[in-house]
Order: structure tokens, then sequence, then C-alpha cells
């Protein structure tokens, strides 16, 4: 015959409280492996990049589908590089003062980055990092989106404000929000607030 199974104090543990137990623990075990996939799927599928790196290596660790093909890299390429080995950060002394102030702060922004992708094509990107604690160590999480478009729709209109501004014509122009996104140099004439006063 087998010995009864004991819980620390030594108490004897029924057949039935051991497979409730098991019973538990295989529920606890099923719902992280979905938790896992559900993770997995999302990281996958952002349309935005996202790297994962060591924190104290400075090195990437993780890399999901969107930054690959942004960059023009193999996954393979890309673990174990540090940001400014594959152009997201100037030099290493950048990447060093970045890393202290996000050691800092836990989390860090950078605007309007200039990218290049390994086939030497340009784009402009953002970049939020956080650091946080994942199973008792800590991950930094890089979220990348490419702002190309957008960066190069602000231009357009930049232009065609400047070229608006040469007439004595009041034009004001309103986003979706109903926030004056354009006041030209003749609407500030006719109502006498400035462009930096109104928008």
């Amino acid at each position: 015959t087998s010995s009864p199974i004991k819980d620390a104090t030594g108490k004897v543990i029924g057949a039935s409280k051991v497979a409730r137990d098991i019973t538990e623990l295989k529920k606890a075990s099923e719902r992280v492996r979905a938790s896992e996939i559900r993770y997995r799927r999302l990281f996958e599928a952002a349309h935005d990049g996202v790297l994962v790196l060591n924190p104290v290596s400075r090195k990437i660790t993780d890399a999901n589908p969107f930054i690959i093909d942004l960059l023009g890299y193999s996954q393979t390429d890309l673990l174990g590089k540090e940001l400014w080995e594959i152009g997201l950060l100037k030099d290493e002394q950048a990447s060093h003062t970045a890393f202290r102030e996000l050691q800092q702060k836990g989390q860090i922004r950078y605007e309007d980055l200039p990218l290049q992708s390994q086939s030497g094509e340009k784009r402009e990107v953002e970049v939020v990092a956080n650091l946080y604690d994942e199973d008792g160590k800590q991950v930094i999480q890089c979220n990348i989106p490419d702002i190309t478009g957008r960066k190069k729709t602000e231009q357009e209109l930049a232009e065609k404000a400047r070229l608006l501004d040469l007439s004595n014509d009041a034009i004001m122009v309103r986003n979706l929000d109903d926030n004056i996104t354009l006041w030209s140099k003749g609407a500030e004439q006719l109502y006498g607030w400035t462009c930096e006063e109104v928008i």
C-alpha cells in the first residue's frame, strides 16, 4: 500500500482534496497559457513596432513582425543588438544616456526620430520606452509607431498654410474636434487675434 499524503503540518490529506488541488493547478496553468497566447497574438499583430530589451545589457530580446518589416532585418539579425546599432539612437553614448533616463523615470519618449532601414529607406518614428517588472525581473518594451505619413501630411499642410498667408483673405481651418488648426495672417488682421492665441 502507498503512504498517505500529508500536508505541511503532517495532517493526512484525503484523495478527493488531492484531486481537487491538482484540478485547480491544471486550471490555473491553462489560464496562464491562454494569457500568454493572447499576449503573443497582440504582440505579433500590432501595427506599431515593438521591441523588448534587457535593461542591463540594453540588447534586443524580442521583436514583432511590424518592426522586422519596417527595418528590413530578420528577427535573428535584430536579436542581441542595441538600439543605436539599428539606427534608433544616434550612437552608443546616446544609448547610455537614454537608458539612464529610463532607469530614473520608468518611461521615456522620443518624437520625430529618423530611422533608416537596412535597405536605406528613410522613415520617421516615435519611440515610447517603458521599464516594467515581468515575473520578478525588469524588462524594457519599446513601442515604435511609424509616423512617416503623418509627418509628410504635416509638412504639406505647413506649406499650404505658408502659401495661404500670402493672401489677405481671412482663412481658418477647424479639425473634427472643432479645434482651430489654421489661422491665416488675413484672419489675424480681420479679427485681431494672433495665430498663437487661437490655435
